[in-house]
Order: structure tokens, then sequence, then C-alpha cells
């Protein structure tokens, strides 16, 4: 009997592990608590970087060596280790990209973030003219490659501080239909002020992980994963397999 047993669990089907290399054009990954080195040379592999410890690399997981880096110490993130994030706090601290993105087509930004303090803030970006941020806590703001601005606003939902989301901001199609989404907190997968209905074409360029450029309207927030598809849009349930993954990661850590 216990042989039959185990023929059954045997003919049992596979059912896959999602990561976001499934999905394809993966550009950029910042995974958590994974490839981060310290301006000591400790690393989160041999997990002995400390708490506030300055970060100088966190190491794209991607397979394109595009990996993050900050050469300047007082612009150096910094290592929380209550939940193993990165700390780019005081809005001056950020990480430059090894090479920019330059984005044609649909793409895909995602990023796990806690904010400490909300108030015209950049996720990312390349320039004044080029970036994706949180103007307040009802409103994002994307430029792409001019002054042109897309602005998603809800009248009553908000972003806290204090509270971890999953944030997406898609271009799809031959028009640039743009879409943000939130995931955490109060919120499900909410597309975020729905009938925004903004569109742009233009070439995103990216060089900068939280500030639009070097010490512009920096961030004041924990991050925990940073992914950016060059050629694909995820689709809803490609962001649902995304954020069960990343919670689950998280969580696991």
């Amino acid at each position: 009997m216990a042989h039959g047993i185990g023929l059954s669990l045997a003919h049992r089907p596979f059912v896959p592990v999602f990561t976001p290399t499934d999905i394809s054009n993966l550009a950029l990954w910042l995974k958590y608590d994974t490839g981060v080195t310290s301006e000591n040379d400790e690393t989160s592999a041999a997990g002995d970087i400390d708490d506030n410890d300055r970060i100088k690399q966190w190491d794209d997981q991607s397979g394109n060596n595009n990996h993050a880096v900050q050469q300047t110490q007082a612009d150096m993130p910094r290592f929380e280790s209550d939940d193993n994030s990165i700390k780019f706090a005081n809005r001056a601290k950020f990480l430059d990209l090894t090479s920019d993105l330059g984005i044609a087509n649909d793409f895909t930004c995602i990023i796990h973030i806690n904010w400490i303090t909300i108030n015209e803030q950049a996720l990312m970006g390349h320039s004044a003219l080029d970036l994706w941020r949180i103007q307040d806590n009802t409103n994002f703001r994307v430029k792409i490659s001019d002054s042109t601005q897309s602005n998603w606003i809800e009248a009553t939902d908000t972003i806290l501080a204090e509270v971890w989301y999953i944030l997406t901001l898609t271009r799809s199609g031959g028009a640039g239909n743009l879409t943000v989404h939130v995931d955490g907190g109060a919120y499900s997968d909410k597309e975020w002020d729905a009938a925004e209905g903004a569109t742009d074409t233009d070439t995103f360029s990216i060089s900068n992980i939280g500030s639009a450029a070097d010490d512009t309207t920096p961030l004041n927030a924990y991050v925990k994963d940073v992914l950016i598809y060059n050629g694909t849009a995820l689709s809803k349930a490609q962001r649902t397999d995304m954020y069960n993954y990343i919670n689950s990661q998280t969580a696991a850590g």
C-alpha cells in the first residue's frame, strides 16, 4: 500500500514556481536582501551587514549586470536590519544604474516601498523631464522625455506612510497607454485614478533609483524590490503573480 501511495504522489502534476524571470524582457531586478554590498564590503549573502550601514551597491539579478551603485558616501542609502530593506532616508539618498535605460515601447516599472514621509518624491528617473514620482498622498506623476505631465489623482483614496505598497507603472499598446496600480494596505491591485487615460509614446529614460536625477526630489522611504521590464506590460494575472512572489519572498526573509 505504501508503494501505491508513492506512485500516486509521483504522478501528481508539477506546479512551477513563479519568479520574475518567467516574464520576458526583464531589464532590471534589484531583489530583496540579495546582492547588497555595504561601503565596508559586507554583503547580504554573508549576512554581515549591520543596521544603518551605508550601501554602495545593489546587484542587478536580471542577468544584465545593470547594478545600482553609489560612490558618494553622503548619498548612500542605508541598511535597515529590522526587515533587511534599503532605507533611502533624509531626502538625500539614491542609486545610479550602471547603464541608463532607454525604453521606447511597452514597459513595466515595479517598486516595493514604504514611505517615511510623502512629499514630491521620485521613485526613479533620469532628469526633470523623465521621472515617476509621488506628488502627495493622492497623486502620482510621470513625465516621459518632455515637460508633459501625466497625473493620477484620487479624490478620497490615499497612500499612507509606514505602510508597504507594491506600485506598478505600465505602458502598453501603440498609443502608449499608461496605468498605475497599487497593491498593499487597503488596496488590492487598485488602478489608481482609472479615469486618467494617460498616454505617452516617447522614450522613457531611467538612470536613477530613489530620485529623478542626482539629488533631485529624492525619496524618504524604505525599498525592498525594484523591477523594470523593457518591452512587456504586465497583465493583471502577471501582476498578481508578482505580488504573491514579492510578498512571499519578504515574508520568508
